[in-house]
C-alpha cells in the first residue's frame, strides 16, 4: 500500500514585520508528513521548529504572514491536537484535571452520560497512576511528568488524527522523559494517529522517530528514515549535531562542539546557511544555496557535497568548490 501524505509543505516562507525589519524565521521550507508515522523535527533553538508546528496547526500569530509557498493539510483544526513544552501552562489552575478532560470531551461531542467514564479511561490510557484520585486533583498537585500525562489525556479526548508535540520532554527529568516518549509512541500506534515531535534532543529523536527532518536556519536541510539520518548523516550540520552529542566519533574520540550561532531570522542568507559555522565549507557554500539532493529513495540532504561535480571541482584550484 502506498504511503499517504497528510501534510505537504511546499517552499513555505513566513515573515514578520518588526521595527528592526522583516524577519523570516521560515524560509523556503519543504516537508511531507506520512500517515501513521512519528516524524521528529530536529534542530537547535531558533531553527523555526515551533513556528512550523503552529503553521501546520493553523494557529500562527496574527502578525505572521505566509509570503511564499503553501501548506496542504488533510485534517482540519478539530482533528488535530497540540502538546507544549511546559504542560502546566496548558492546564487551568482553577479546574480539576477531570473537569478539563470533560471540557475537551464536550468539544468532541461525546454524550454527557459518558463524560466521567471516558475521562477516567483517558487517564488510564496515558498511564496515570490512580486515575480516580488524579481526576479530582488540580494542576498544582501534579509533578511535571504527571502534568504532561494530563495534557495528553485532554488532547486525546478530541480523538485527534494528528498530534503535534512541541518539546514535550524538555522540562522533565530523564526518567520521565523516557516514559513520555514511550507513551507518545504507544499512543500513536494504538490510536492510529500521526505524531509530529519537535525536539532539540538527539536522544529523543533516536528513541521516538520513524523519520527525522533536520531543521536549520528556517528550513529542512536533511530528512530520511531514522537510521539513514543518524547512521549516515550527510549535511555538515547534521554530522556536527551528532558529533556534538557524542553519538559518533570524529575518528580520534574527541568531543565536538558547533561554534557560533545559527542565522538570525532578520539575516539575508546567501548560500548554505550553515557555511559560516562549517570549518570545511566550500566556496560555493557562501555563494549559492544547495538544492535538496537524493541520497537514497527515502533520504535527502541539501548540501553541495552531493553534487555530481564535487570530486572534480574540489581538486581544481580554479574551482569555486575549493575547501
Amino acid at each position: 500500500m502506498a504511503e499517504k501524505n497528510i501534510v505537504t509543505i511546499n517552499a513555505l516562507t513566513l515573515s514578520f514585520d518588526t521595527p528592526e525589519g522583516i524577519h523570516r524565521p521560515i524560509r523556503g521550507l519543504n516537508l511531507e508528513v506520512l500517515e501513521g508515522e512519528v516524524l521528529v523535527v530536529l534542530g537547535e533553538s531558533g531553527a523555526g521548529k515551533s513556528l512550523l508546528a503552529k503553521a501546520i496547526m493553523g494557529i500562527l500569530p496574527s502578525e505572521a504572514k505566509i509570503t511564499q509557498g503553501s501548506i496542504s493539510n488533510v485534517y482540519g483544526f478539530e482533528q488535530m491536537a497540540m502538546v507544549l513544552q511546559d504542560p502546566k501552562k496548558l492546564l487551568d489552575p482553577s479546574m480539576t484535571i477531570g473537569k478539563q478532560i470533560i471540557e475537551s470531551l464536550k468539544y468532541a461531542g461525546v454524550d454527557k452520560r459518558e463524560w466521567k467514564r471516558r475521562a477516567l479511561e483517558l487517564l488510564e490510557e496515558v498511564s496515570m497512576d490512580d486515575p480516580k484520585m488524579r481526576f479530582s486533583q488540580y494542576a498544582h498537585g501534579l509533578s511535571g511528568g504527571l502534568a504532561q500525562r494530563a495534557v495528553l489525556a485532554i488532547a486525546l479526548a478530541k480523538k485527534p488524527k494528528l498530534l503535534l508535540a512541541d518539546e514535550p520532554t524538555t522540562a522533565l527529568d530523564e526518567g520521565n522523559e523516557e516514559k513520555i516518549i514511550r507513551l507518545l509512541m504507544d499512543l500513536t500506534k494504538k490510536n492510529h494517529m500521526t505524531t509530529i515531535l519537535i525536539t532539540h534532543s538527539l536522544k529523543v529523536a533516536m528513541e521516538a522517530a520513524d523519520r527525522i527532518a533536520v531543521m536549520y536556519g528556517g528550513k529542512v536541510i536533511e530528512f530520511g528514515k531514522k537510521d539513514e539520518v543518524l547512521k549516515n548523516p550527510i549535511h555538515p550540520y547534521t554530522k556536527a549535531l551528532i558529533l556534538a552529542a557524542n553519538l559518533i566519533s570524529d575518528g580520534d574520540g574527541n568531543l565536538i562542539s558547533i561554534n557560533g550561532n545559527g542565522p538570525s531570522p532578520c539575516d539575508i542568507t546567501i548560500g548554505d546557511a550553515f557555511a559560516k559555522r562549517n570549518p570545511k565549507a566550500l566556496v560555493i557554500d557562501f555563494l549559492e544555496e544547495p538544492p535538496m539532493m537524493r541520497v537514497t529513495k527515502s533520504h535527502y540532504a541539501a548540501t553541495w557535497l552531493l553534487d555530481q561535480r564535487y570530486d572534480e571541482y574540489r581538486e581544481s584550484k580554479s574551482s569555486r568548490f575549493i575547501v
